[in-house]
């Protein structure tokens, strides 16, 4: 069984990549997004009228939950060849700005990496 790199870009992206098959493989970018319940109305109307994404982009979702102290939850996949991942990343983002303006909403961008990669990274 194959290695497998996972990168993380805050609760915006995770990538998964097998690291055994280098020719050509899929990445997985997952958005997560939250947002107060009273916003829910006007999320749903950008939501219906949002652009189409770019054929070379997969989606799965959205997915939707709620808590009582985070409001409205919602996680969507994407897959991607990897050779793609920055304008997957780009068409990810650009996706999800619809929605600046709407009162309460917010996502997260941050990268991590697997333990050795980042051991990699630091040269160890």
């Amino acid at each position: 069984m194959g290695r497998i790199r996972i990168l993380k870009i805050g609760l915006m992206a995770v990538a998964i990549t097998n690291l055994n098959n280098k020719e050509k493989y899929k990445m997985i970018i997952i958005s997560n997004v939250n947002y107060p319940p009273e916003s829910s109305r006007e999320i749903a109307k950008r939501f219906l009228t949002a652009p189409a994404l770019p054929d070379f982009l997969t989606k799965k979702g959205p997915f939707v939950s709620s808590t009582r102290d985070k409001g409205i939850l919602s996680i969507t996949f994407y897959e991607v060849d990897n050779s793609r991942l920055a304008e997957g990343l780009q068409a990810v983002c650009d996706s999800l700005s619809i929605y600046f303006g709407v009162p309460g909403y917010t996502y997260d961008i941050a990268p991590y990496f697997e333990f050795e990669e980042g051991l990699q990274i630091l040269g160890l």
